[in-house]
């Protein structure tokens, strides 16, 4: 292995994008302010003050090296500072697993101290995480973790001088590149221009010319963007490049990518930016996105995560509270993770939908309705520590489903709970939907909506793809899945003579793989069930906000780094185009084309057949202006008053 070379990251000196050197603070039961200091040796302030005892305050930083780090090192003053300091930093390998680092000892000394963040060693006490992993990565957040402790002083000041990273070098390397957007997530809105910058490092040698070279490619693969330039590298130094390019009107997806070259070698470093529409904040959004808590510890990266989706246009975060982890033994109840749920959704402002399933086995006892009396108290629980931030109520899983529902499911029964847990809530009540129906039911459908029906709209589950996009032969689609449910829906209602309910969808997901087409696949099924979920009147929910560990479970809008990926800006496109609107029929003849009305006008979305009558303004699936670098079979919206001209 190659002997690791410091790397300085960031001195903090000048600020970055017109605040301190690019630094986020987030806080629960805390709060602080941020400033630079110009005379030696801090270069960075936090004030910081407490509201409550155990307050936390993290100050995060974008700060990502494309080697493999080897550590952290940074120098602090603490001003009246009694709590703890836990420097951290968190890393993505090649494979997506993220590794946290942290300071032990905490940082408690007033004056100057300097401290070395080393990799953990794994608990079978075996090599360092570091050497086990191949293929790069990189620094993803380095951020500090300030909490009160016990006997903690209340306010203080905290200052911070160079920070220095160390990274797995290879023999002949010359040079490191990287590539930092302005946002920590990577995501603009229509109202900001994309910023981003290249971090360049000479690693060898005293002075070494670089050759810097970047493209950013649109997401139909176009060129935007390009540029070059020669930086003098100094060992340890690092030289920011400016990356401009024009991004479409509308919205959009950009890949960038640099090149740094030196006489004897060259690295390569990759990232992805979107550019969504902004979606109005007012009543009328119907998307929601599957969440899960990723730890007390952590809670600064639930604010981002929700936050990102928050800003694409999502209503709600919808989390699968189980019962059976909750209390797996009847009487130990662990809550942790939902009130910190509750917390997070709360301070960035974007409610919950909660599907409360799973009983364990002590309640279950292999029947379902043995689990009845014990289900209702878990809700009437889960709702009194949610203190008003669920606004959605999903009940059970698959209730028509023997798995979750043994040993036969019972329409009636089902009915009964839900009616039941409605009551419970009193008023006003929250909106309260079954657990997502396994295919079309007609027996639970007509159980739930007999006179007087027990639920205003019916959730219907559609079946995750576990291949990745093209689809296996044989395969349907998710769209075609739920096409085919919705419709069976909307024709079970004409034939028995019943009034229109909505359909929601749930658990609409697309697995991607290392291979670009699938993103963009994922992407395009993505919009078509939302377009869908909208003409049948009903909300749809997305799985998962974040790809997982597991290869198999990339389905997220997210990489686990926050880096989006394209389906997070075709969501933010058709929850623009969509928002507020109302189904009003289709073109003849064309049953891949839908006609909306809504605050903006009218609007049609499709994928199939739709042309422009003239005079309407089309948008891609990524909310850029044009029918033009579409991907095949992505669907197209058209907004404007000729639009109605489809329906004559």
């Amino acid at each position: 292995m190659a002997v690791p070379q410091p790397q300085v990251i960031d001195n903090f000196a000048g600020g970055w994008n017109g605040r301190p050197a690019g630094w986020e603070l987030v806080g629960f039961g805390a709060e602080g302010t941020l400033r630079q200091v110009a005379e030696a040796p801090g270069f960075l302030a936090l004030s910081y003050r407490f509201s409550e005892p155990g307050g936390v305050l993290y100050l995060l930083r974008r700060a990502r090296l494309r080697e493999v780090p080897w550590g952290l090192e940074v120098t602090v003053r603490s001003q009246g500072a009694k709590g703890e300091l836990l420097g951290s930093l968190v890393r993505e390998a090649a494979s997506g697993r993220v590794h946290e680092f942290r300071a032990d000892p905490p940082l408690r000394e007033t004056g100057w101290a300097t401290r070395a963040i080393e990799p953990k060693l794994p608990a079978d006490g075996g090599k360092k995480e570091w050497e086990t992993l191949e293929g790069g990565g990189g620094l993803r957040f380095e951020g500090f973790t300030l909490r009160q402790g016990p006997g903690g002083a209340a306010e203080g000041t905290v200052e911070f001088d160079e920070v220095n990273a160390q990274c797995d070098v290879e023999p002949n390397q010359e040079a490191m590149v990287d590539i930092l957007p302005a946002r920590l997530d990577g995501l603009f809105t229509t109202a900001e221009t994309p910023q981003v910058e290249l971090a360049v490092c000479a690693v060898n040698g005293q002075r070494t010319r670089l050759d810097v070279n970047w493209t950013v490619t649109d997401g139909s693969g176009g060129t935007v963007g390009s540029g070059q330039q020669q930086v003098d590298g100094v060992t340890g130094t690092l030289t920011r490049v400016p990356v401009t390019f024009t991004p479409a009107a509308g919205g959009g997806f950009y890949t960038v990518k640099a090149t740094a070259r030196t006489a004897r070698s060259e690295r390569h470093a990759t990232a992805r930016v979107a550019q969504v529409p902004e979606v109005p904040t007012t009543p009328g959004r119907f998307l929601a996105v599957d969440v899960e808590p990723s730890g007390a510890a952590e809670a600064w990266f639930d604010v981002l995560t929700l936050r990102a989706l928050q800003r694409a246009g999502a209503g709600w975060a919808r989390y699968l509270l189980k019962w059976s982890s909750v209390d797996p033994t009847q009487g130990r109840g662990n809550w942790a993770a939902f009130e910190q749920l509750v917390r997070v959704s709360r301070a960035v402002g974007l409610p919950l939908w909660v599907r409360v399933s799973d009983p364990p086995g002590w309640a279950l006892r292999g029947d379902a309705s043995a689990a009845l009396s014990g289900y209702r108290q878990f809700v009437a629980e889960a709702q009194r520590r949610a203190a008003g931030q669920v606004a959605i109520w999903e009940i059970w899983r698959e209730p028509n489903n023997g798995r979750y529902w043994p040993p036969d499911p019972q329409p009636f029964g089902f009915r009964s709970l839900l009616g039941e847990v409605t009551r419970g809530f009193g008023e006003p009540a929250p909106v309260v939907i079954n657990g997502g129906l396994r295919g079309f039911d007609a027996g639970f459908a007509g159980a739930l909506l007999f006179p007087p029906a027990v639920v205003p709209q019916i959730a219907y589950g559609v079946p995750q793809s576990r291949h990745a996009f093209p689809f296996v032969p044989g395969e349907k689609r998710p769209s075609e899945l739920a096409d085919k449910l919705l419709s069976d829906h909307r024709a079970w209602l004409a034939g028995s003579g019943r009034s229109y309910t909505p359909a929601w969808l749930t658990d609409v997901g697309v697995r991607t793989s290392p291979v670009e087409e699938s993103k963009t696949g994922q992407a395009v099924e993505l919009a078509r069930c939302a377009i869908l979920a909208k003409a049948y009147g009903g909300q749809m929910a997305w799985h998962a906000a974040l790809d997982g560990d597991d290869p198999l479970a990339r389905f997220g809008l997210l990489r686990r780094t926050l880096e989006p990926k394209p389906a997070l800006a075709a969501f933010a496109a058709v929850a623009a185009a969509l928002h507020g609107a109302k189904y009003l029929g289709s073109p003849a003849g064309n049953p891949k084309a839908w006609v909306f009305t809504g605050p903006a006008g009218f609007v049609a979305a499709g994928w199939q057949g739709l042309y422009n009558p003239g005079g309407a303004k089309a948008r891609g699936v990524y909310g850029q202006e044009g029918e033009g670098g579409q991907p095949s079979g992505a669907p197209l919206y058209l907004s404007g008053a000729a639009v109605a001209k489809l329906l004559q």
